[in-house]
């Protein structure tokens, strides 16, 4: 089972407006379909259970954390930052 990142839910860039999902993939979702809201800290878990497990090689998690880390995750420190959850869909 493999899941992959269709979107993201993304904090409004203007105060008090509602956040919205930006669907970068185009995917069909049928009735009763399920898709996973993953943070930052979910998916850096994932990626070293996947390693611990053996599933992953040193060099695909290293490249899979620096996509992560790239990611502008949702901190209120940073006035740059926007994504809350990117929106995964099981293959």
């Amino acid at each position: 089972m493999a899941y992959r990142t269709i979107g993201s839910v993304v904090k409004s860039k203007k105060p008090g407006e509602n956040d919205y999902i930006k669907i970068t993939e185009d995917v069909v979702l049928k009735k009763g379909e399920y898709l996973s809201l993953d943070t930052k800290t979910s998916k850096l878990s994932s990626v070293q259970k996947a390693l611990e497990n053996g599933r992953l090689s040193e060099e695909i998690a290293s490249k899979i954390t620096e996509k992560i880390e790239k990611t502008p995750w949702l901190d209120k420190d940073k006035p740059d930052t926007f994504v809350r959850f990117e929106i995964s869909k099981k293959d």
